[in-house]
């Protein structure tokens, strides 16, 4: 589920490495609580990179991706908690 979610997020994510101003140490870590119907109910910057446009591309893609698929039956939960690392280069789920 991971993986699929951090697909979804992913592909509404946009960031120049320009922005990053040649800093390829950058990374913003991210986490989401999500509802079992895929809702994101909860988002919030774990770690800050400190550089304004990588934190904010961040929130703004898993904010496009909203709802994200269902959380599988298996899981079990009603809610789930998942981290996200963004560098210049792209989402390390």
């Amino acid at each position: 589920y991971n993986g699929l979610i951090a697909y979804h997020i992913q592909k509404n994510w946009a960031f120049s490495e320009q922005l990053a101003r040649g800093q390829s140490n950058l990374e913003t870590r991210v986490g989401i609580k999500i509802l079992s119907n895929g809702e994101i109910q909860d988002v919030w910057i774990d770690k800050k990179s400190g550089n304004q446009y990588l934190d904010e591309s961040a929130i703004r893609a898993i904010k496009k991706s909203n709802p994200l698929p269902p959380l599988p039956k298996e899981i079990g939960v009603y809610d789930y908690k998942v981290g996200f690392r963004f560098t210049p280069k792209g989402l390390d789920g």
